[in-house]
């Protein structure tokens, strides 16, 4: 089932807002012999022709003379993303913000950092504190949208090897068929699924999920919540099931799972109850 959400690119932008010069090279840089304007069109031209590692000589010479430039810090990140060294990154976006804890670019291109390495969550906070500054950004919009449809999701029973594993989430999906003339034809259950691990699927729970109410599974504690749906079957089986939404544009699922897969009739009425227990912390 897809539903329609009004809110929110994950794009490491390389944010260059210097004026063009002259190529010098770099392996010769010295504060008494180079002017900082000198530095700064040189690091102009390598950055406008992409030579990132050369360009990293030249913003390094500046902020030894400029430790709090902002222009200059937002680049040292972004080549730095680049180059695939988001972890590195980080540093500078970190002193970036210190100064400025506002500064959109720097946000952005920290929550690209942040997504490259994996720290999806992270990077949804930021995304997320951008739209408390600026709540009609579309660009920061379509920026969290895709950040979430990249994330990966995970097994409510864990992977293979993964001992430690506590899934957030229980899910249940019980799909009924019944044909034309209101015959149940087919039972299908499953018991195990698949979910997004960001504040993002909480969200979903909170805002779609109805007759929430508190449980006990093996002595913990969670909260259930339901969701039902039916539809007239447009194949000619069923076996995986997807609950959707779309925002900005992107479809993304938030919970799936796999009963067993069973015949359909193109007339045949599908009844689809899906059951989630999220774990109460």
């Amino acid at each position: 089932m897809k539903y329609l959400l009004t809110s929110l690119s994950l794009s490491a932008l390389l944010v260059f807002g210097l004026t063009q010069i002259a190529f010098a090279q770099y392996s010769t840089l010295s504060l008494e012999e180079e002017s900082v304007n000198e530095l700064y069109s040189n690091l102009v031209f390598l950055l406008q022709e992409e030579k990132f590692e050369k360009a990293l000589p030249y913003l390094d010479k500046i902020l030894e003379v400029q430790p709090n430039n902002v222009p200059i810090l937002l680049n040292k990140g972004s080549v730095l993303i680049a180059l695939d060294r988001s972890n590195e990154s980080l540093t500078y976006f970190d002193r970036l913000l210190k100064i400025e804890p506002n500064h959109i670019k720097g946000l952005t291109s920290k929550a690209a950092a942040l997504a490259n390495i994996g720290e999806h969550q992270k990077a949804l906070d930021l995304y997320e504190k951008i739209l408390t500054i600026d709540k009609d950004n579309e660009k920061i919009m379509n920026a969290k949208a895709k950040l979430i449809n990249v994330t990966p999701t995970v097994s409510t029973h864990g992977a293979i090897g993964e001992d430690n594993f506590e899934s957030k989430y229980d899910i249940h999906l019980r799909v009924t068929v019944r044909n034309s003339q209101g015959e149940l034809t087919a039972v299908a259950e499953s018991n195990s699924g698949r979910y997004i691990p960001l504040s993002f699927t909480d969200e979903i729970f909170e805002i779609f999920f109805e007759e929430r109410k508190i449980i006990e599974i093996d002595g913990e504690k969670y909260e259930k919540g339901v969701f039902s749906e039916s539809y007239i079957a447009e194949s000619e089986s069923i076996g995986i099931y997807f609950y959707e939404v779309t925002m900005n544009d992107h479809e993304i699922t938030v919970f799936a799972t796999f009963p067993p897969r069973v015949g359909i009739e193109p007339t045949d009425e599908i009844y689809a109850e899906w059951t989630i227990a999220r774990k109460v912390v």
